[in-house]
């Protein structure tokens, strides 16, 4: 896992949001109109702008599984999610970290009949600093999430101490465990990519050395370890080459693991 600051890039994410702002203001109507994420940010000339602001502070990595992204497979994560009402029993804890208490209000809070420049905190479905990317798989992660509460445990400047990933590729962190069951990262298919690349990193010096043919050695190797093997066989199906290897930060967490014990 890894800890997100946005302070690197808080000023120009916060340009494109306040440009978004400035654009919805409506003389006429003296309100703001489309200043919200469905028919403001979602439109091209901010959402790819802003897609890389937080992927260069992220270095292109999923906020959750840490798999490679890129802009066609980013989405969006709400920390804070888009949906959730104001009267919510769980918004409260969400403004326990300092990074959205500090930045962020809830959308119904925003008053949209004044013209507001240099906003401290912005409204919650477009604000910088409530927004991270995230892989946009269907069974883990973001979508996966939907509205569920999850804390913005990747505002935890600690928060690459207190996980850690074994030797099986299961993921530890007592303090966060529901939080990453809401997200599906201890699902087996992830756990497998992990403990693949466990392998891997005892046998190859490099990534770029890696084949095809030594990573389906290894896969394939695993089979004896799991019953019923029926349903190892049907996760194999999804773990290919290619769908594993943009997980490859996990090579570098082993190695680095070994390092430290050497």
């Amino acid at each position: 896992m890894k800890y997100i600051d946005k302070s690197t890039n808080r000023k120009a994410g916060n340009q494109i949001i306040d440009e978004l702002l400035n654009d919805a203001w409506s003389d006429e109507e003296g309100r703001y109109l489309g200043a919200d994420y469905y028919s403001g940010l979602s439109e091209k000339k901010y959402k790819e702008r802003l897609i890389d602001v937080i992927m260069s502070e992220q270095s292109n990595l999923c906020c959750y599984c840490l798999q490679i992204i890129f802009e066609r497979n980013t989405t969006l994560e709400h920390i804070i999610p888009n949906n959730t009402d104001a009267s919510h029993p769980d918004l409260s804890r969400y403004f326990e970290v300092s990074e959205l208490a500090n930045y962020v209000i809830h959308k119904e809070d925003f008053a949209r009949t004044a013209k507001q420049i240099l906003l401290e905190k912005y409204p919650h479905d477009i604000a910088y600093a409530n927004l991270i990317g995230s892989c946009d798989s269907n069974t883990h992660c973001n979508h996966y999430r939907g509205d569920k509460f999850v804390f913005p445990f990747v505002y935890d400047a600690e928060i690459n101490d207190k996980v850690s990933y074994d030797e099986a590729g299961r993921i530890a962190c007592e303090e966060y465990k529901d939080d990453f069951y809401e997200l599906g990262l201890s699902k087996e298919y992830l756990t497998l990519v992990r403990r693949v690349w466990k392998l891997l990193g005892e046998k190859i010096t490099s990534i770029k050395s890696i084949t095809k043919e030594e990573f389906e050695y290894e896969v394939y190797g695993l089979i004896d370890d799991y019953e019923p093997k029926s349903k190892f066989i049907k996760i194999l199906t999804d773990l290919s080459f290619e769908k594993t290897l943009p997980y490859n930060w996990f090579y570098h967490y082993y190695k680095q693991g070994e390092d430290d014990n050497e």
